[in-house]
Parts: C-alpha cells; sequence; structure tokens
C-alpha cells in the first residue's frame, strides 16, 4: 500500500465518521456529539497542514533548485551558528555520551 493510498484511506474513514456523526446516523448525547465533532474538525485540519508539510519535503528531491537553496540556507545558518560559538558537527552519539565513558 503506498503513501497515498494511506492517507487516503484515512481521510475517507475521517470524513465517514464525521458524515455519520453529523447526520445523527448514530445516536449520542449532544455533549458527546459535539465534542467528537469538534476533536475530529481539529484532527482534519492538523492532518491537513501535516498532509502539506510532508508533501512538500517529499517532493524536494524533485526540484533542484530547491535542494540548492535549502543546502545554501543550512550552509550559512551553521556559519552563524559556529561565529556564536555552537558546535554544529556533533555525532549523536557524541552529543548523548556520558562524560567519563569510553
Amino acid at each position: 500500500m503506498t503513501t497515498l493510498q494511506k492517507t487516503a484511506y484515512v481521510v475517507v474513514t475521517v470524513i465517514t465518521a464525521y458524515i455519520i456523526l453529523n447526520l445523527v446516523i448514530i445516536l449520542l448525547p449532544t455533549t458527546a456529539q459535539t465534542q467528537i465533532l469538534s476533536v475530529l474538525a481539529l484532527v482534519l485540519v492538523v492532518g491537513y497542514a501535516l498532509g502539506s508539510v510532508g508533501w512538500a519535503t517529499y517532493t524536494t528531491n524533485d526540484r533542484p533548485e530547491a535542494c540548492k537553496v535549502s543546502a545554501k540556507d543550512i550552509g550559512s545558518v551553521k556559519r552563524e551558528l559556529r561565529q556564536r560559538g555552537v558546535a554544529v558537527d556533533l555525532r549523536v552519539a557524541d552529543v548523548f555520551e556520558e562524560p567519563g565513558i569510553a
């Protein structure tokens, strides 16, 4: 199953749940229905936002000029941090290594 199929499956499931609850096909108390619809709306908005960011990140390699601009920006940020005395080229193991342990 591709990522697009998984995303479509989740979106269809959420929309179906919203329609079922909104049309009162399943009877719920009013407060529970209001809370569920509020949470569902929040999940949809957050999902759309994350999906947009994820898709832009996924397709960055399709645009070489965007990759070059991103690499240039990262390089300039690293230079600026080095000028301020921040070590930016550490390995993850170096950061989390406890002092005195070889």
